[in-house]
């Protein structure tokens, strides 16, 4: 007599076998009590990748059943990956001067990105100096302002820059959207390991809020607040610039964010998305004007950027400059996995914003040890730090009020 699968004569024979492969630990169990329950000998595994490994290791299957969608690989790739023959054969040897790092299918195009990105110089990430801004009177006001914005992991970092991880994070880097268009997921390697998780599982590494607007309401006109910081009428804020901020909590806040989350080229630049996080705190208040921002958000897709930005050929035959100064932030996160520091030499140079720094930006004077705060590069008017009550910062009013009395300077308020 035949037998079929769930025919309870299969005791009596060999049994069928089967490969679950599901990211979702609950599905998993369902599908392997039912496939038990027909008779079938089962095994499962987390991702594609798994699978991948247990047919090299000599198994075979009757039956698979693979989800669509999951971690690191997902059943697509690991159908592609099982015929190898339809697929060119990748170059995965590790690169000349990183062979730390370690290349891998489910990563086609990490390689060359990691090339790509190897052109560009990877500088230290500079992170605040605490002792500077208690003798300056502001750190309990940077640290209040940091906390407002859900950001005060971020203020008490101070990690140093290693290049192999950061060329290897930025260059595996990637996201996933939903149908909503937010991020939804982000993939990266780092220590040689694969990770793919919710933005809310990355958000909660660094501390980052990710509810919220991705864009600014129409209530917010970011270029009324930047009037209100600076008193200059901006039309693009591909021209703003940080040194035009007159208070130093907010200025610094805009530099730290121009080395860390929004590392760019040029730290200096300030872009709308910083306006709008720090609107959401200044017009905390006003009559339907509160708003969040979600960071996490904004950091990530920052990351893709950044992962993707590469040196260009000039007219000159020369390579165009742009470092990455975000590298502290990728040794937060190797820290948290174990990263032995002593087992790689930190990129060479200074990691905050000291007195050097800010003295060499022309936003910091100092006069037999008496600090002044220097606003504008052409009028060089100043105010003596610490200055408890300029330096304050007040929302949680219907129109904010910058506190920033000075001779000569005239005295903005962000219309209602």
């Amino acid at each position: 007599m035949s037998k079929t699968v769930g025919d309870s004569s299969m005791n009596d024979a060999k049994k069928f076998t089967a490969l679950v492969v599901d990211d979702t630990a609950i599905i998993r169990n369902i599908e392997e009590m039912l496939l038990n329950s027909k008779g079938f000998k089962t095994k499962v595994v987390e991702n594609g990748q798994e699978a991948v490994k247990t047919f090299i290791e000599g198994n075979s299957f009757d039956v698979i059943i693979m989800d669509m969608e999951m971690p690191i690989m997902d059943g697509i790739q690991e159908r592609t990956r099982s015929t190898p023959q339809q697929q060119p054969q990748l170059d995965l040897e590790s690169v000349t001067g990183y062979p730390h790092v370690v290349f891998v299918p489910e990563f086609p195009n990490q390689k060359q990105r990691f090339i790509e990105l190897s052109r560009r110089k990877v500088i230290p990430t500079r992170f605040f100096d605490r002792s500077l801004l208690s003798k300056l009177g502001i750190d309990s006001e940077c640290k209040n302002l940091f906390a407002k914005l859900g950001m005060s992991q971020l203020f008490n970092m101070n990690y140093r820059t290693y290049e192999d991880l950061t060329l290897e994070f930025l260059s595996s880097f990637d996201i996933e959207k939903g149908r909503n268009g937010l991020v939804k997921y982000v993939v990266y390697r780092l220590l040689n390991r694969s990770h793919r998780m919710s933005l809310e599982g990355f958000a909660r590494k660094f501390g980052l809020p990710c509810t919220g607007l991705t864009v600014q309401p129409s209530s917010f006109i970011s270029g009324e607040l930047w009037f209100a910081m600076t008193g200059e009428n901006i039309e693009s804020f591909q021209h703003a610039l940080s040194h035009k901020i007159h208070q130093p909590v907010l200025r610094l806040w805009t530099r730290f964010t121009g080395w860390t989350i929004f590392g760019r080229i040029e730290p200096n630049n300030v872009r709308s998305d910083e306006i709008s996080i720090l609107g959401s705190y200044l017009r905390r208040g006003d009559e339907d004007g509160d708003f969040k921002m979600n960071i996490a958000h904004l950091f990530a897709l920052h990351l893709k950027k950044q992962g993707t930005t590469y040196t260009t050929i000039k007219s000159n035959g020369e390579r165009s400059n742009i470092p990455i100064v975000l590298g502290g932030l990728v040794t937060h996160l190797a820290l948290r996995e174990g990263f032995d520091e002593a087992s790689r030499c930190p990129v060479p140079g200074p990691i905050t914003l000291d007195q050097h720094y800010l003295t060499t930006a022309g936003w910091l004077s100092i006069d037999f040890n008496r600090f002044s705060w220097i606003i504008g590069r052409t009028n060089r008017l100043s105010v003596p730090l610490p200055s408890p009550d300029l330096t304050k910062i007040m929302p949680h009013q219907p129109s904010y009020l910058l506190q920033f009395l000075v001779i000569r300077l005239p005295l903005y308020q962000l219309p209602h």
